[in-house]
């Protein structure tokens, strides 16, 4: 029996109207060729377990023993959510720092840079209830090497993209619309 809670998704903002923005083949190409950039949240070794032990069923707990981040993400592979979680190690922290990394989007870097996107705080008690998960950390990197991509990283970079040109056209029209008014 799964334990997930329902009020886990970040909430996208309706306040930015939905305006139909397509991308031609080759702009398409352009943003499937960029380095993908994920942005989460960075979960201790506890936070992990918390979120893994909320999230998964019995049996995917039991199937993937100490290695939470993967039962975390067998979990919202079957939930069917476009995020996953991966065991990070952080040589240069002294002493290293082990830790989850709860993947929740991705963002194009077309020049290698980090993109540095604005990651919202998690509201860790309206999306944990009842656990005592403590602060969460934000974090941005690239895609690391060492580990496949999932099969909906690149599409999701397309949609992000899409967002942020549907962000920008309706900040044009919305601006358009006050100079009219004038």
């Amino acid at each position: 029996m799964s334990r997930y809670a329902p009020s886990m998704s970040l909430k996208i903002s309706h306040t930015v109207p939905r305006v139909p923005i397509t991308m031609d083949r080759e702009t398409v190409q352009q943003v499937l060729r960029a380095d993908p950039f994920v942005v989460g949240y960075l979960l201790t070794k506890d936070q992990g377990r918390m979120l893994a032990e909320y999230i998964c069923t019995e049996e995917e707990l039991r199937d993937c023993g100490p290695n939470y981040a993967t039962a975390a993400s067998r979990a919202l592979k079957r939930l069917k959510r476009k995020q996953c979680c991966l065991a990070l190690r952080f040589e240069d922290e002294g002493p290293p720092v082990l830790g989850t990394f709860w993947v929740r989007s991705v963002c194009p870097s077309f020049d290698g840079k980090n993109p540095n996107p604005i990651i919202p705080l998690m509201d860790v008690e309206k999306t944990f209830p009842g656990l005592d998960f403590g602060e969460v950390k934000t974090l941005c990197l690239r895609w690391p090497p060492q580990f496949d991509e999932p099969d909906w990283l690149r599409p999701r970079m397309v949609t992000v993209i899409q967002m942020m040109e549907n962000r920008k056209e309706a900040e044009r029209i919305a601006a358009e619309q006050r100079c009219d008014a004038l």
